[in-house]
């Protein structure tokens, strides 16, 4: 029953996400050629304008998902999803986080840094495991959406750390726009 539950919250979160998705699949092939050519100031002022346009685009799916979860969860799933209504505002708040940190992961793997990205994902996922085995026995659902919100935001922000120190770029929405 509660990965049912879950599950809900789990599917209407990746709402928010999907933004950044179809924007990195957009801007991948072009963050590569610029890396290639050396034009760093074409490549941040790119990137900076892409993670403001997802985090603009993402915000009213997260906000009414996270105001209007408790209506629009039971009229679209039924009355016996209600549960999922908070970890969904988590998970929702969570990506929408995710979503100022930029395309980490799209510009490390573009730029000849897979083994960052691999070793960002890597330790999300293991951190995942162990708050999970934390906080599901003690807050239930509401753990498992906390557990997955630190995961990827820590995922994000290494990611994001990791495209500074490598390629000198600032992936975030708090860059500046050249």
């Amino acid at each position: 029953e509660d990965v049912g539950l879950y599950r809900v919250a789990q599917r209407g979160a990746e709402l928010v996400m999907l933004i950044l998705i179809a924007i990195e699949m957009v801007i991948g092939p072009t963050i590569s050629k610029l890396y290639t050519e050396g034009k760093m100031q074409k490549l941040q002022r790119m990137v900076t304008i892409s993670v403001r346009a997802v985090l603009i685009l993402s915000f009213p799916f997260a906000f009414g998902l996270i105001i209007f979860g408790y209506r629009i969860v039971p009229f679209i799933f039924g009355e016996e999803f209600a549960p999922s209504v908070v970890p969904l505002a988590i998970l929702c708040g969570s990506w929408l986080v995710v979503a100022g940190m930029g395309s980490g992961s799209e510009l490390l793997n573009m730029t000849g840094h897979e083994r960052d990205a691999a070793k960002a994902t890597a330790l999300s996922a293991t951190t995942n495991v162990i708050l999970n085995s934390i906080f599901i026995p003690i807050w239930g659902l509401e753990g498992a959406a906390i557990a997955t919100g630190i995961s990827i935001i820590l995922r994000s922000l290494l990611m994001a750390v990791w495209v500074t120190r490598r390629i000198g770029i600032h992936a975030t929405v708090l860059s500046r726009l050249n």
